[in-house]
């Protein structure tokens, strides 16, 4: 079990090894992929935007095109029938103005601004003619009137669309001219649309014409398109010379362009319309910039978080993966530290009853030993098994001896730590002293004193000496007990040193030589005598 929660805990690890190794690369990925998607999403919008604006450019200018043609087509129709009528009849002015009137109907009056009859006179040759005179004019209003009389064959561009109309036998259109209408300081531009009137023998009678002014033709363009451009302009290009003939709206180079060709009575226009085009993005591609980026930033704050929690939940793991390894290495420590004391209490078991002359006394040595590990555990669990000093092992192991009457025992020497082997052989060591001063020495009748001292002996060893004086006089025994033993045996081999004893006439003298920790683990304080 141990070793399957290791290795899973190395899996979970590892898992989050990749996020936690370069924190900073997953949320940068994140933020660059999602910057990527939102750049690709605004161009792919912005060129829907360009292709869409294209369109409706595309659109508006065929629409001006259209419409175009239809007023070419619409009113080339109504000259030619107006035309067919007067080759035929005198006319009057009333008639014409009902003849007039009728095709005014049929065609936009926005569009054109009347129509006129022109009447010719004949020329030196045959089949010439020598002028050509607006005779009628309907609507007739006052601006209408203004044309009346005037000469249209000695002014050029109306000379040569007469001489066409009349070589073609159709309709033809004038270059762009200032219409009668104007008055003589005119300067708008407008065109003319002829058609001849010839009688059944050939005879010229004169011409049938429709008068535009410019602005109100293209503004009549521009109210029938759907989508109004900023700029729309008409020129009149024929010989590839350009001449405008109007315009709406002002060019600009922020526009976008597009232009058409469209013949008209012969004349070959080009029909320009522009639409503003923006320089920046469009505003649905800003508006996705502007999402995309804020949605990009949230993006990298999740997998900051994210990041973040897998290094969190990492530390925990190995927080885990290490109070599982303090864990073992403590059941080891256990384990071996229980045998150790398993080892010594069967040692003590097996001394003492080799030496016990009956149950009694077998139980109550045992006893007394047993507790004596047991006061040094007691030292050692508080202080978590790390170290015990020697003077708390000391006292715990006399005090049993002393009871109120400290005075017995003298105990100086510096503060020591030992580790706990060594303070579990000490504590026995202690203990066997003790007990035989208690029995035989000068703890056994309340006149002795006993004196412990230590010191450091030298880097690796502390040199405790066990003094007993005024008690009863001591003789060398005869025969080896087990104290003597387990300090000459046991303790002595737990220790590393032999147990020095002297049975002195005036006293036991004892020399134990204890282990010392290392320097960086264990301190000298000046002792202080008891």
């Amino acid at each position: 079990m141990p070793h399957q929660l290791h290795a899973e805990l190395r899996e979970r690890i590892a898992t989050h090894a990749w996020l936690t190794r370069r924190p900073v690369l997953f949320p940068l990925m994140v933020f660059a992929l999602v910057v990527i998607a939102v750049i690709a999403g605004a161009v792919t919008t912005e060129r829907a935007e360009r292709q869409s604006e294209q369109q409706r450019l595309n659109s508006t200018v065929m629409e001006a095109q259209r419409f175009v043609r239809q007023v070419e087509t619409t009113h080339t129709a109504m000259l030619r029938g107006s035309s067919l009528f007067l080759s035929r009849i005198s006319i009057t002015q009333q008639e014409f103005e009902v003849l007039a009137g009728s095709g005014l109907h049929s065609i936009d009056a926005q569009v054109a601004e009347g129509i006129g009859w022109a009447k010719a006179n004949p020329g030196a040759k045959p089949g010439n003619i020598s002028s050509v005179t607006i005779t009628f004019l309907a609507p007739n209003t006052p601006r209408n009137r203004l044309a009346i009389g005037f000469e249209m064959y000695e002014e050029a561009r109306r000379h040569a669309a007469i001489d066409l109309a009349i070589a073609t036998r159709g309709p033809a259109a004038t270059a762009p001219i200032v219409l009668a209408q104007e008055g003589p300081d005119g300067h708008k531009l407008g065109f003319l649309l002829y058609a001849p009137v010839i009688d059944p023998g050939g005879t010229v009678k004169g011409l049938v014409y429709a008068a535009y002014n410019g602005e109100n033709f293209i503004a009549a363009v521009e109210s029938r398109l759907a989508v109004k451009p900023q700029f729309l302009s008409i020129e009149d290009v024929t010989d590839n010379k350009a001449t405008q003939i109007s315009a709406i709206g002002k060019r600009a180079d922020s526009q976008r362009f597009k232009n058409v060709s469209v013949n008209f009575g012969g004349r070959q226009w080009r029909v320009t319309a522009g639409i503003e085009s923006s320089s920046v993005l469009a505003q649905p591609t800003r508006w996705i910039l502007l999402i995309g980026l804020i949605i990009a930033g949230l993006a990298l704050m999740l997998a900051l978080q994210f990041v973040n929690a897998a290094i969190e939940e990492r530390r925990f793991f190995e927080w885990q993966a290490s109070q599982l390894q303090v864990r073992d290495t403590l059941m080891l420590e256990l384990n071996h530290r229980v045998k150790n004391t398993l080892a010594n209490v069967l040692s003590i078991i097996t001394l003492t009853r080799r030496k016990a002359t009956d149950l009694d006394s077998f139980a109550e040595s045992l006893s007394g030993r047993v507790r004596a590990l047991s006061a040094t555990h007691d030292i050692l669990t508080a202080q978590q098994w790390s170290s015990a000093t020697l003077e708390s092992i000391v006292r715990a192991e006399l005090a049993p001896y002393l009871g109120r009457d400290e005075a017995q025992a003298e105990i100086s020497g510096p503060e020591i730590l030992l580790a706990p082997n060594t303070a579990l052989s000490l504590g026995l060591a202690i203990h066997e002293l003790a007990t035989n001063a208690a029995k035989y020495g000068a703890l056994s009748d309340g006149l002795g004193r006993v004196s412990i001292s230590w010191a450091v002996n030298d880097g690796e060893t502390i040199k405790l000496d066990w003094t007993e004086s005024g008690g009863p006089k001591v003789a060398q025994p005869d025969r080896t007990g087990f104290g003597t033993n387990l300090l000459r045996k046991t303790v002595s081999h737990e220790l590393g040193r032999d147990v020095i004893l002297d049975f002195a006439p005036g006293g036991l003298r004892a020399t134990l030589f204890v282990p010392a920790r290392p320097a960086h683990e264990f301190y000298l304080r000046k002792g202080r005598k008891t």
